[in-house]
């Protein structure tokens, strides 16, 4: 007599796990994330890809940095942009504008699947992260990751770039 009970569990984790693991998070097409380069970030031990139209810059503290990055063209508003803080004492933001939907996204940062905060607001998307940067510098324990887009594929796009995000 064949015992059912370990063929319906299988069955069981296997739906599982298309339906809330592998299956579940940002979806993104492969050809965008082939077509990123990689940029050390200065004074860290970091780095992230983004597009080839994309620079970085970085705006100092007295005790933290904050790191921009946007198409070249600064006319540009059909494509993300984004920003990270990196010190000790981060300060996230809400938008709780009327007609706004706050919701959580899970997607990659540093290497690990992390919740983050998005506001959808106008047909728009901004979203955040606050955790810990796992930098072996001691000025930078926290990173505030944050963004924003102006559709759906836009914002995939943004978090597919802060998957890439890693120490060098």
């Amino acid at each position: 007599m064949i015992c059912l009970k370990p063929l319906v569990s299988l069955c069981f984790v296997v739906i599982y796990i298309t339906a809330y693991g592998q299956g579940s998070g940002v979806k993104t097409s492969s050809t965008f994330k082939k077509h990123l380069t990689e940029n050390k970030i200065n004074g860290t031990d970091l780095c992230i890809s983004l597009p080839a139209n994309y620079s970085i810059h970085e705006s100092r503290g007295p005790d933290f940095s904050v790191y921009y990055f946007s198409t070249s063209d600064t006319t540009d508003k059909k494509h993300f942009y984004g920003g990270f803080y990196l010190g000790n004492a981060p300060g996230g933001f809400e938008d709780n504008k009327e007609g706004c939907k706050a919701e959580k996204l899970n997607a990659y940062l540093l290497g690990d699947n992390k919740e983050w905060a998005v506001y959808h607001c106008n047909s728009q998307f901004k979203i955040q992260i606050i955790t810990k940067s796992k930098s072996r510098y001691s000025w930078a324990t926290y990173i505030h990751a944050f963004g924003k887009a102006p559709s759906k594929t836009e914002l995939d796009n943004l978090l597919e770039v802060y998957s890439t995000l890693r120490k060098k």
